[in-house]
């Protein structure tokens, strides 16, 4: 019985892990099969969380948000940013999570093993690594999914990722590397293990310039994503650095240049070759600005400050880490909120239930407030 899985871990596991699977196997946004597996696991965990009391504040934020994401997808298409938050809306009423992070971390295992088993051969060779300029993406997904598995290793063994740990998935992140030619993979898995090594560190992780620096992760990436790709043009260094982007700058200017900001979003060409030109725009920012627009991009920079400050404020740097390390892969890839791709969101859920216990009790203050006032005007009256 020590083993029997709680209710809420089931719902959350009968939504998640089936989409998490599918996701494993390269499927992108479009593809039939991920669309049905999400409709059908949705519709399943509304159906199994209807006896789940949520408090008024979860109901009313999670309904705006909800609210938010039916129009993104109206306006633009786009539907992860519903999945996400019918994902922490599963994962805000279960306990415990280490059995969830177990068996989606072996589950997806033996998933990226299969993938890898019967990948094509990537043949390396380093000029072509530095100066392929789009020509072959290599194999991305499957370096994204392997850093998703990290992910789950390190939530899994949050209290006891130490440096040797930590130079493990250093090692294996540049073994698998070799297997996937993914640069940007390779980077932003060595930034992320450096983070969390620099972030461990107690003496470091206390210093108030680097918090700041963490806190203001998400902004930082944004405005340098934003302005590279609008000037990229202006300087020989930067046209370099584009160069060895794969061309993701002169994308983003594309995107920039053809796109209006809207407030919910719109449909934009990012599938590919569209009518003999490359359309696919692999930066997270860029992508949510134009594509779910400027009231979710807004949100999402407000939670995510939020989140990483309390995770700062908490001494949970693991999972302040991961965040910071998914921000810096969001500038090469559009996973940031994917989550079944950028397993970071589930530290979302630690700053949401403090912020939903939080304005609970702060209500029912008020309404404790509330009766004794009037107790104390009736007895007045009275007398």
């Amino acid at each position: 019985m020590k083993y029997q899985l709680k209710r809420d871990e089931l719902i959350f596991l009968t939504y998640f892990l089936p989409i998490f699977f599918i996701k494993s196997f390269g499927m992108i946004r479009g593809n039939l099969m991920l669309d049905m597996v999400g409709a059908i696991c949705m519709a399943l965990f509304f159906l199994l969380s209807t006896n789940i009391k949520y408090s008024y504040p979860e109901i009313a934020w999670f309904g705006a948000v909800l609210m938010l994401c039916c129009t993104i997808i109206v306006s633009g298409g786009r539907t992860a940013p519903l999945l996400s938050t019918v994902m922490l809306m599963a994962l805000a009423k279960v306990g415990s999570k280490e059995r969830i992070y177990r068996i989606c971390l072996w589950s997806g295992i033996f998933v990226w093993l299969y993938c890898l088993y019967n990948a094509s051969d990537v043949t390396i060779d380093w000029q072509h690594i530095l100066w392929r300029e789009g020509k072959h993406n290599g194999h991305n997904v499957l370096h994204i999914n392997y850093l998703a598995l990290c992910a789950l290793y390190a939530l899994l063994h949050a209290d006891r990722m130490n440096g040797k740990r930590i130079g493990m998935l250093v090692v294996l992140n540049a073994a698998v590397f070799l297997l996937t030619d993914s640069r940007g993979g390779l980077l932003a898995g060595s930034a992320m293990w450096l983070i969390m090594y620099v972030l461990t560190k107690e003496s470091i992780s206390k210093n108030k310039i680097v918090r700041s620096i963490c806190i203001c992760t998400p902004i930082i990436c944004f405005a340098v994503s934003f302005l590279l790709s609008l000037f990229y043009r202006e300087t020989e260094s930067l046209r370099w650095l584009n160069l060895l982007l794969n061309n993701r700058l002169a994308l983003g200017l594309k995107y920039i240049t053809r796109y209006p900001i809207t407030l919910f979003g719109q449909y934009t060409e990012n599938r590919g070759y569209v009518g003999g030109e490359y359309m696919f725009l692999d930066n997270s920012y860029i992508d949510m600005l134009f594509t779910e627009g400027v009231v979710f991009t807004i949100l999402w920079i407000v939670v995510t400050t939020a989140s990483i400050r309390y995770l700062c404020n908490t001494g949970r740097m693991v999972k302040a880490a991961l965040m910071v390390g998914y921000f810096i892969y969001g500038m090469n890839e559009s996973i940031l909120i994917n989550c079944f791709t950028n397993i970071s969101i589930f530290c979302y859920s630690d700053y949401l239930s403090y912020f939903f216990e939080r304005y609970t009790d702060r209500a029912a203050r008020a309404k404790r407030r509330t009766g004794i006032w009037h107790q104390t005007k009736a007895l007045s009256n009275i007398g």
